[in-house]
């Protein structure tokens, strides 16, 4: 019997159940998190990348309905970005935009913000044109960008990635990033947190010592 076979009272019943389980427990998407010290930023090239052709800008209101053909996303977010220390850098050839990504210097938009270190800033929604993924464009705009952030006085560079985008992890990590924790928000009973699972044997042990103070502080307190 199909769902739309079954009769009304089953299909109210299921879709109950449903809301029940995800009230009881429920994920967002998971985000793995990257950090990369400026200190080994390098310049990349490509074949099919001509440098002398390529600009990285700031983008200007007149880019959006070229943004908006790449499909970037959180265009509407755009004024909310810039007002909070954020800038959007486009890749331009002769061609048109290529490519577009947020830096952000002070703090970035996570549940709903969150304050950065001091000499790290994050790259965040980095996308290259669909006509051209594959010809090196990425690496050779976010490298240049990197080296010259660092000569900014900035000294870590950051991002997170959804844990199923492979093309993104791969450039990523081509360009030197490294994975150090998964991030995502969990749901239980109601109640929401951000649940953060780091990856090497010393963050574990890190959160376990901070967890063991953060429980004896509230034991003396």
């Amino acid at each position: 019997m199909s769902a739309t076979n079954r009769p009304l009272p089953v299909r109210l019943a299921r879709r109950a159940a449903r809301r029940t389980l995800n009230w009881i427990r429920w994920e967002s998407e998971r985000y793995i998190w990257h950090e990369m010290p400026l200190e080994d930023a390098v310049p990349f090239t490509s074949r099919a990348v001509d440098t002398s052709e390529l600009v990285v800008r700031a983008a200007v209101k007149e880019d959006m309905p070229a943004l908006e053909r790449m499909d970037f996303p959180y265009l509407e977010r755009y004024e909310e970005f810039l007002s909070k220390d954020g800038i959007l850098w486009v890749g331009e050839v002769p061609e048109g935009l290529v490519a577009a990504f947020w830096t952000f210097h002070s703090g970035m938009p996570l549940y709903p913000w969150f304050d950065l270190p001091e000499g790290t800033f994050a790259v965040e929604h980095a996308l290259v044109s669909p006509d051209i993924r594959g010809l090196g464009f990425g690496p050779v705009i976010l490298g240049a960008k990197l080296i010259e952030m660092r000569e900014a006085g900035y000294r870590v560079a950051v991002l997170k990635i959804l844990d199923d985008n492979r093309r993104s992890l791969k450039t990523a990590r081509r360009i030197g990033f490294r994975p150090t924790c998964l991030m995502y928000r969990r749901t239980v009973l109601g109640r929401t947190r951000t649940v953060v699972e780091p990856w090497t044997p010393f963050a574990r042990h890190l959160v376990r010592e901070t967890d063991a103070q953060i429980a004896a502080r509230s034991a003396d307190g």
